[in-house]
């Protein structure tokens, strides 16, 4: 018995250190954000001034500074770049996962739990983001350890108030992301109605927690934290297009339905139950229920959309499902066929995307080891999901990782174009290689419109950016241009 059980926890430790914390380091900041964040978080470390944010000297208050915190934590420890930036995001996803699983036992017992866990774990959203350094992750993290621990009574037992911790958690989840997290606790104020003292105490602690940082920022800044946060990345984020992120009412349905792969199928287990230990009318079921589906309307009302802003949403709808699915996960057949079916879809996509990356995705080529590969991601996903989805995410890290580094990180261009940076100026990159390039050359290259040089860096529709002789710009003649004559 001893055994099994160390060589269960063994297991899950690998499975775990492969979905979370391989490969951090093998693939350079991605798209506009990391980057940005991360050097921020650099600056930060580098000044010494944790008040205000700043991003090239400059105050930055998109966003509170709990990543911006992690970053620095981690740079004063003697971590540095994607390791000091991604770590941090990794161990909070780890202790998240870890206080899901407790939690969620305590509540419904150790084999819902672990299914729970799993599914969350193994889902390619919470992968995703738990690879990258994006204040997503962090606020998902506080954000749910916090409506987990404001969980209602089950059916029968005495009505219980939400725990004191959660009001610190609430205030961490708004350092992550500003007043998000004060409005999707909405759910909890209905289930917990009748117990006004307690959450006019959870929101003193929530306030405790987050205020500091905005009021000494504004006393040093004045109302250009508000003005950038509030109003700018909140309401007019929320409300206008201000921010270029518009998206249709139902983006989201298959940005849920994508980022559950390989679980997906495993939704069909809500649908309504005639067996009483799994009803709806468990007041616990309800408000995961009502967590998971008014943080989904809630993000779907908003004009401004991007993948990443439903994260809240998946530990809710992983504790359902788990909770309603643990025994047909194992019993089911037509289930574990159909959520076997799902992986063989994220192995293709992680075989062609090098040749896509490369050649185009219509001349990406299906060659006999990926159906292979797909056939046996089938097989081990019927057998064990959790275990072959992190066999699978290992394989893909190993194998993908290196290319996606080559094609879109602005690391292995940096010490390409390094040798020459003095003769060198950015004419047009695009945004993501722009702050990517910002973050690995110090100082930044400038513009060639303000200080002309040999070589110009240029990259047109995203494509990986080149050097190319500057064009020489025409001379200035020290005379007036002449007067077209009349006709």
């Amino acid at each position: 018995m001893l055994r099994s059980r160390l060589i269960a926890f063994i297991g899950l430790g690998i499975a775990l250190y492969s979905l979370l914390f391989l490969g951090l380091t093998d693939v350079a900041f991605l798209s506009a954000d990391e980057p940005r964040y991360a050097a921020i978080g650099r600056e930060m470390a580098q000044s010494g001034d944790w008040i205000t944010p700043r991003l090239n000297g400059q105050p930055w208050f998109e966003k509170p500074p709990l990543l911006y915190w992690l970053t620095a934590s981690a740079w004063t420890l003697g971590l540095r770049d994607e390791l000091a930036a991604r770590l941090p995001v990794a161990l909070l996803s780890a202790a998240f996962l870890i206080f899901f699983y407790l939690r969620l036992r305590r509540e419904f017992g150790p084999a819902p739990a672990l299914a729970s866990a799993s599914i969350l774990a193994t889902s390619i959203g919470w992968i995703a983001y738990s690879n990258v350094a994006v204040t997503d992750l962090p606020l998902a993290a506080c954000f749910s350890a916090a409506m987990l621990l404001a969980l209602p009574a089950p059916p029968g037992a005495p009505a219980r108030p939400p725990s004191l911790a959660a009001g610190l958690l609430f205030g961490c989840a708004m350092l992550a992301k500003g007043l998000v997290p004060a409005v999707l606790c909405l759910p909890v104020l209905y289930f917990h109605r009748r117990q006004w003292r307690r959450l006019l105490a959870l929101a003193a602690l929530a306030a405790a927690v987050a205020l500091p940082w905005f009021l000494a920022a504004s006393m040093q800044h004045g109302a250009e934290p508000f003005r950038e946060l509030i109003l700018k990345h909140h309401l007019a984020r929320f409300f206008g297009g201000e921010i270029h992120h518009e998206r249709p009412f139902w983006f989201y349905l298959p940005v849920l339905l994508g980022g559950l792969l390989p679980w997906t199928p495993a939704l069909l287990c809500l649908r309504p139950r005639t067996n009483s230990s799994l009803a709806w009318t468990d007041p616990r079921l309800q408000y995961l229920a009502a967590w998971a589906a008014f943080g989904f309307l809630f993000f779907s009302a908003s004009t401004n959309k991007l993948p990443g802003y439903l994260l809240p949403v998946l530990p809710p709808i992983a504790a359902l499902v788990g909770v309603r699915a643990h025994h047909s996960l194992a019993h089911s057949r037509p289930l574990r066929c159909a959520v076997a079916a799902m992986l063989p879809l994220l192995v293709l996509g992680a075989q062609v995307l090098p040749d896509a990356l490369t050649d185009g995705l219509s001349r990406a080529p299906l060659q006999p080891r990926n159906l292979a590969l797909m056939a046996a991601s089938a097989a081990g996903a019927y057998v064990s999901p959790p275990y072959t989805v992190a066999a699978v995410a290992l394989w893909a890290k190993l194998t993908v990782y290196p290319v996606i580094d080559a094609h879109l990180g602005a690391r292995q261009l940096w010490h390409e174009i390094k040798p020459h940076a003095a003769e060198t100026c950015i004419e047009w990159i695009g945004r993501d290689w722009q702050y990517g390039l910002d973050y690995y050359a110090q100082p930044p290259l400038p513009p060639c419109a303000t200080e002309p040089r040999p070589l110009a860096l240029t990259g047109e529709n995203g494509v990986r950016p080149s050097l190319r002789p500057a064009e020489p710009s025409a001379p200035r003649s020290p005379f007036p241009a002449p007067t077209p004559l009349r006709q």
